[in-house]
């Protein structure tokens, strides 16, 4: 047994693709039927999981409308970017659902938006897909050591994140 450990970063991000990959039905079975890529599965996880669960309060300069209920200037709002991932009118209908061979969503918020927008995602994308790709290669019957409940999340309301994955490496 071997343990992934990891933040509320994008390393968050793949780790928490290979947690799905090791433990989800659907993932496990695109993963022996060869559907399983990693750029594609990581920007899935990414759009179901992001690894920043809520943005940090933001404050209107001004009263704001959202929703119908009239939020006066100055009150906190916080941002959720999981609730954002899983809108069944951006996504589909099952938005709520994570799907490896769901065509790629490039347009979440994991990585921000406008001028909050991060800007090492192309390097997080691309660590994640070489790590991924790498770890699925080696350990292609890779599985969670404990079940997925038993998994201590990230102490945290921004991260949404496990802080450990053991795993079993088995190739």
């Amino acid at each position: 047994m071997s343990q992934v450990a990891e933040g509320p970063t994008a390393r968050g991000g793949a780790c928490a693709t290979a947690r799905r990959a090791a433990h989800d039905g659907p993932a496990c079975g695109a993963r022996s039927r060869g559907l399983f890529g990693a750029s594609g599965s990581c920007e899935e996880t990414l759009r179901h999981d992001s690894p920043v669960a809520h943005f940090p309060f933001r404050y209107p300069v001004r009263d704001l409308e959202l929703g119908g209920t009239l939020v006066p200037r100055g009150t906190p709002i916080l941002a959720s970017y999981s609730a954002a991932g899983r809108d069944p009118e951006a996504y589909g209908p099952d938005a709520d659902r994570f799907d490896v061979t769901r065509r790629p969503a490039t347009r979440h918020l994991s990585f921000g938006h406008g001028p909050h927008y991060c800007l090492g995602a192309p390097l997080a994308r691309l660590e994640a897909t070489v790590a991924l790709e790498a770890l699925f290669t080696r350990y292609p019957a890779l599985d969670l050591a404990v079940p997925d409940a038993e998994l201590p999340p990230h102490p945290s309301f921004i991260g949404n994140s496990t802080d450990v994955l053991p795993v079993r490496l088995t190739g």
